[in-house]
């Protein structure tokens, strides 16, 4: 999501930038561009791990699978060892 908005805001300033080509303009599309990238880079880092722990993790005895979910206190990781 962040990286998507971020992409976003990151066209639409190096359109600014391509119209009216100052270091404010310029400034703006770099700041975008760098924040784009750092949201994309977390991202797949988040989604290997993910990946990483629903392979090799295994489930409970009890049947009670490894789950991770979002409460009303925020986001909540269910892992049985």
């Amino acid at each position: 999501m962040v990286a998507g908005a971020f992409g976003a805001m990151t066209l639409g300033a190096r359109d600014d930038f391509d119209a009216n080509p100052t270091s404010g303009t310029r400034d703006a599309f770099h700041r975008y561009k760098a924040i784009t990238n750092v949201a994309i880079t977390v991202a797949g880092v988040a989604a290997a791990a993910g990946v990483v722990m629903w392979l090799t993790l295994p489930s409970s005895r009890d049947g009670v699978p490894t789950a991770v979910g979002i409460s009303a206190d925020g986001v909540v990781a269910r892992v049985r060892f």
